[in-house]
């Protein structure tokens, strides 16, 4: 009988050192890994928005996206209906310039 206790026994610390090197190596994955996040968060940029989270911001910030679109379909209606360099290159010229003002002009708060 003692035999076979012993023979358990030594199946359960087996069986335990297994776990506990599967642990280990579990842990150090998990160390490897938040190390790697850790370094990454280093190099990019974070998430939050540094210009305000209030409903006037958004709303700047969604007027500025929609002149942006006008700027690139102006640029690309141009650009397919026009062979002429100068007439592509004035338009740009000009777009880039107009840019900041309608910008200015549509989310000014006179409106």
């Amino acid at each position: 009988m003692s035999k076979e206790r012993a023979r358990r026994r030594g199946a359960r610390e087996a069986e335990s050192a297994r776990k506990a090197e599967e642990r280990t190596r579990q842990q150090a994955a998990a160390t490897r890994r938040q190390a790697r996040r850790t370094q990454l968060a280093k190099v990019l940029p974070s998430r939050r928005q540094s210009g305000g989270a209030g409903l006037l911001a958004a709303k700047r910030r969604r007027t500025a996206g929609l002149v942006l679109f006008a700027f690139f379909v102006v640029q690309f209606l141009t650009w397919v209906s026009t062979p002429d360099w100068g007439l592509r290159g004035a338009v740009l010229l000009v777009s880039v310039f107009a840019f900041p003002l309608l910008l200015a002009v549509i989310s000014s708060p006179s409106r």
